[in-house]
């Protein structure tokens, strides 16, 4: 985040305003026509959320890296809330006092909050995927004449306990992926706008020591290599058809930006001041940036596929009683009769 940012400026000019808002109402339009032409696109599924391009189906090599990863989102998941804690203790900002409603006037901050968010349901994606993916079963297919229907019936509810985790999967899932498409792109911009205008800008004045220090290369680097790891670590795919989501998500933020002016006259970043025309320009080139990182986001996620064969929603995002996690608990002998005098054993069949 660049701390100081902040420009105080002249009375918006109406008539850049009016410009502004047709044109972002424009982009919004096109990319909902995008959405539209390209289609919904395919659920994507848990598998791909909490499994990596790696798994090949070996069920102890798979289980390895599905908890490799679940791990890495646990700790990202602390790491960032520990960061983000003090972030907003520190009264001081390179020397200045900064209030904490000040510092949830940047758009770094928005897509941090965010990021978090997105890291918490990960998590829960790779926890919820340990519950319901397919285990080894070889030793409980060798029980002959095993009813599963009716087993899982009267221990787990039956039908509608499948049809809840379907519900969980697909729900978690669904956000996952609408979640990695808005903040890769905006962590990426973010990184780039910082480094390519922001810090220049501020090594011209003078003030470069604004954002060489830990707190910056956090927020503006160390997040969006995190975000990139994860991403080339799952098989998740980021579609063109989102580009209307990452979209809104910038244009909340900079409505957001234009109400805050009206109380206390101060921009957070000067590409935003709307009082003369070369704010036309300077949020033309970030509509432009922010489609090209979209797009190069999509590219790799093409990329990502081809390599390792992935297509969104090709395994199905359901789960079937004969699916579920299962075990087979301690033999145990019972009488068939006192006519046959011999004795079988049951296996007991449990959900895990």
């Amino acid at each position: 985040m660049r701390s100081l940012a902040e420009v105080q400026s002249e009375q918006v000019e109406p008539a850049v305003l009016a410009v502004v808002c047709v044109a972002m109402g424009a982009v919004l339009l096109g990319s909902l026509a995008l959405r539209r032409w390209l289609g919904p696109g395919r659920q994507p599924t848990l598998r791909a959320c909490a499994a990596t391009p790696w798994c090949t189906g070996s069920a102890r090599h798979d289980a390895t890296r599905q908890a490799g990863l679940l791990w890495f989102r646990l700790g990202v998941v602390a790491w960032m809330t520990y960061r983000l804690t003090c972030f907003f203790e520190e009264p001081l900002i390179s020397g200045k006092p900064v209030t904490p409603a000040r510092k949830n006037s940047f758009f770094t901050v928005w897509n941090y909050e965010l990021q978090i968010v997105l890291w918490i349901v990960a998590l829960g994606s790779s926890l919820l995927y340990r519950q319901v993916q397919p285990q080894d079963v070889r030793d409980i297919r060798q029980v002959e004449a095993v009813d599963w229907g009716p087993l899982f019936a009267e221990r787990e509810g039956g039908a509608s306990h499948v049809h809840r985790l379907n519900r969980l999967s697909s729900g978690v899932a669904w956000a996952h992926h609408l979640l990695l498409s808005v903040c890769l792109p905006s962590a990426v911009l973010v990184s780039i706008v910082l480094w390519t205008i922001l810090y220049p800008a501020d090594l011209a004045k003078g003030h470069g020591d604004r954002e060489l220090n830990f707190a910056s290369f956090n927020q503006h680097a160390i997040n969006t290599a995190l975000l990139l790891l994860d991403f080339s670590a799952n098989q998740l795919l980021v579609t063109a058809q989102l580009l209307y989501l990452s979209l809104a998500w910038a244009c909340a933020y900079v409505v957001f930006t234009w109400i805050e002016h009206i109380w206390t006259g101060i921009w957070p970043y000067f590409f935003l001041d709307l009082s003369g025309w070369m704010a036309i320009v300077w949020y033309g080139l970030l509509v432009l940036t922010y489609a090209i990182v979209f797009f190069a986001v999509v590219a790799a996620s093409h990329l990502k596929a081809r390599a390792f064969g992935l297509t969104p929603g090709r395994i199905e995002n359901t789960v079937t009683a004969s699916q579920l996690p299962l075990r087979v608990s301690q033999t145990r002998r019972t009488d068939l009769g006192e006519e046959s005098g011999t004795r079988a054993a049951e296996h007991v069949v449990e959900p895990l």
